[in-house]
């Protein structure tokens, strides 16, 4: 990979690893849906001249990605977090997204995964076994089973950001997102929470910078770049580099929110990271240092 490549993983990383505690402040005070639709306001009315990048080609695939990621995989991801107490083992489900990727890229795209890539999807899943029998994250069992609903709807999106849009501006992508979202994700709000116009208006200068955070950093810049990433290289071998986001976001937890993981998480924690560092080792040494 060129070094360019390798600056946009780190911005990634760090976009989505610090994004955890944002996005759960914003879906304590908002409420998931809500703060989902802010976010989604923000983004269109950010990225508006995008809007009319519309492809004329590949238009189903292109409705079918905004719609996945729009309503499907952030509804469920905001779901998750309302549901969720602890924020580090949610950020640890969330690399879910990278083995679920794996084999995703095998069956459908035939990128060749050796006998190691396999273990390492073995003792990642496992690691998620582990971490589920820690009494912090077995309170939140139903987030966890939510978060990993919500990886496997990204890994799939990836697949078809890497298969049927490469030629797509990762901006426009962005935007036909939040336009896409937008109107379900309000409407689940108005039948599902209440007081609307007091949370906004009682909203401090700390829910706001959480929100700009989330629009600008996370989603403009994180995804944003991610696409692009994913129209570059094979997904087998970006995915296996967003391991650096759940420490990132595990620290933020910690320092910030106050987690406290226990002895289960961090153990499990360990094993889904090593899994994923084994997937990584699918790379072609060769291929790798002329790339």
């Amino acid at each position: 990979m060129l070094l360019k490549h390798w600056w946009a993983i780190v911005v990634v990383n760090l976009a989505w690893g610090t994004g955890f505690l944002s996005i759960k402040m914003n879906v304590v005070h908002f409420g998931p849906y809500l703060s989902l639709s802010i976010r989604y306001a923000g983004l269109v009315l950010l990225l508006l001249p995008f809007v009319r990048g519309f492809p004329r080609e590949n238009r189903k695939a292109f409705l079918q990605l905004t719609c996945l990621m729009g309503i499907l995989h952030f509804g469920l991801a905001m779901t998750a977090f309302h549901l969720a107490v602890d924020i580090a083992s949610l950020a640890l489900a969330s690399q879910a997204y990278i083995p679920i990727s794996a084999i995703l890229a095998l069956i459908f795209l035939k990128e060749e995964l050796n006998w190691s890539v396999r273990l390492g999807i073995g003792v990642a899943f496992l690691g998620f076994a582990v971490m589920s029998f820690d009494p912090v994250v077995f309170k939140q069992l139903d987030s966890m089973v939510i978060m990993l609903a919500a990886t496997a709807v990204m890994a799939v999106c990836s697949l078809m950001v890497r298969q049927k849009l490469k030629g797509i501006n990762p901006m426009t992508l962005q935007a036909w997102t939040g336009l896409c979202g937008i109107l379900p994700m309000f409407l689940l709000s108005i039948w599902v929470e209440q007081d609307h116009w007091q949370k906004i208006e009682s909203a401090t200068w700390i829910n706001w910078i959480s929100v700009l955070h989330a629009v600008i950093f996370s989603s403009i810049i994180g995804h944003g770049i991610n696409f692009w990433l994913l129209q570059q290289q094979p997904v087998s071998r970006i995915t296996p580099y967003y391991l650096l986001t759940p420490i990132f976001a595990v620290l933020m937890a910690i320092i910030f929110w106050g987690d406290e993981p226990g002895p289960k998480v961090w153990f499990g924690g360990a094993m889904i990271l090593f899994g994923i560092l084994m997937v990584s080792s699918n790379f072609d040494f060769k291929k790798w240092k002329n790339s």
